[in-house]
């Protein structure tokens, strides 16, 4: 949870280097989540159930939510 505090706290003021790491982040992220539930299934320790099944879905909606907004805003009309 530390890297994604100190990601948000960063991101406040939405620098694109701050909007890279965090959606790099996220997606190294998920890529472990993923591999992880697919290794075990359902056959594991509750804490690690709730990282592949609950954190895993949340850091892939941070990267889909800041992407879309880094794309909107990189296209929008001033």
């Amino acid at each position: 949870a530390v890297p994604f505090l100190a990601a948000g706290v960063f991101y406040r003021h939405g620098a694109m280097p701050s909007a890279i790491a965090l959606m790099l982040g996220s997606a190294v992220f998920v890529a472990l989540g993923v591999n992880y539930a697919v290794a075990h299934g359902f056959d594991a320790p509750w804490a690690d159930l709730v990282f592949a099944y609950v954190a895993t879905p949340l850091a892939l909606a941070i990267v889909g939510l800041v992407g879309r907004f880094r794309w909107h805003e990189s296209h929008a009309v001033n």
